[in-house]
């Protein structure tokens, strides 16, 4: 600032804000930042993680400079939209089941078929979780199945290719699941890295889930590569999506055309997918479960979850089954 003749010559001090507080110590490799955030899924039953609420403008400025990627260390929104669907609202159901028959209501079919499709997915089943972060979408159906009296998934297996956002999900695993058997390993993605990591372990699981991963279209092979040689012939694929990937189209075209290369690449690694033809409770000639078909139900969700805001963002979740 330029100052006039008479002015008294001040002293100018430059303030640096002190952002180190919200990155890593250099004696910890985990983020110092995390804090404990709850997670009510329904009737008393409640996931608790260690994560962050958002990432910090130094987690943004390292994500744009390549130096680190800190996507996984809070629960995003895709997460919410497949806890909903398979967590919480089958949840909700095995317990209100009896008021909701003696209504004779709509609402108990519609909350039926996705408990019965939670079920067929994970009950019993081998299941792999592509990219977890912090673990919360398998995690918190493991917890539906445990608290519904349904069977628990027969092996779990969560993955990511970050070895500290690995150890945020052991720790989050231990703190929810307990003596629950689950596996939390790395894992790469693309043909190469997934054969010469897991070899031993290809087309083992039945149901292969990845929620709010995509960030980037480059993402895309790799992410189909990787589900096509981890899911069984017959097994299905599970991706909970919201656009955040750049495309060149009109801004009104983002969705549909974000899930058009989705669904290209589903074909070209011998994915098929289902509708409602296929007994999967989506709207007639659609392909992807939408908030839409929630809100309908008028059901009481969680205060963290907002189905208006899922909706307003074109948050879905696609299935896919291997015809190899």
């Amino acid at each position: 600032m330029l100052e006039s003749d008479n002015s008294k010559d001040q002293d100018v001090e430059v303030i640096e804000e002190d952002w180190s507080q919200f990155g890593p110590s250099s004696d910890n490799p985990m983020f110092d930042y995390y804090e404990t955030q709850k997670f009510p899924l329904g009737q008393g039953v409640e996931m608790k993680l260690q994560c962050v609420e958002s990432l910090t403008p130094l987690d943004m400025m390292n994500l744009s400079n390549g130096i680190s990627d800190s996507t996984g260390n809070r629960v995003w929104s895709g997460a919410i939209m497949f806890m909903v669907y398979f967590a919480i609202v089958p949840l909700l159901q095995s317990t209100s089941i009896d008021s909701l028959e003696e209504e004779n209501d709509v609402k108990c079919e519609k909350m039926k078929s996705l408990q019965n499709l939670r079920d067929n997915l994970f009950t019993g089943k081998r299941v792999l979780e592509l990219g977890t972060g912090t673990g919360s979408s398998l995690m918190a159906v493991v917890l539906s199945c445990l608290h519904s009296k349904a069977d628990l998934p027969h092996h779990t297996v969560f993955t990511d290719n970050d070895e500290t956002v690995l150890k945020l999900c052991e720790q989050n695993c231990k703190s929810n699941l307990g003596a629950i058997n689950v596996s939390v390993e790395c894992l790469g993605w693309g043909k190469e890295e997934t054969i010469k990591s897991h070899k031993e372990k290809l087309y083992s699981f039945d149901t292969v889930i990845a929620t709010d991963v995509l960030y980037d279209l480059s993402a895309l092979q790799p992410l189909f590569e990787t589900a096509s040689l981890m899911v069984n012939p017959g097994g299905i694929f599970i991706l909970a999506h919201v656009p955040r990937a750049s495309i060149d189209c009109d801004l009104k075209d983002i969705c549909s055309s974000l899930e058009s290369k989705i669904l290209e690449q589903s074909r070209l690694h011998n994915f098929k997918v289902l509708g409602h033809e296929n007994g999967i409770p989506v709207e007639v000639g659609d392909y992807a479960l939408r908030p839409k078909w929630l809100k309908e139900l008028s059901i009481d969700l969680p205060d963290f979850v907002d189905l208006g805001e899922l909706d307003a963002i074109g948050a879905s979740i696609m299935m896919f089954k291997n015809v190899k």
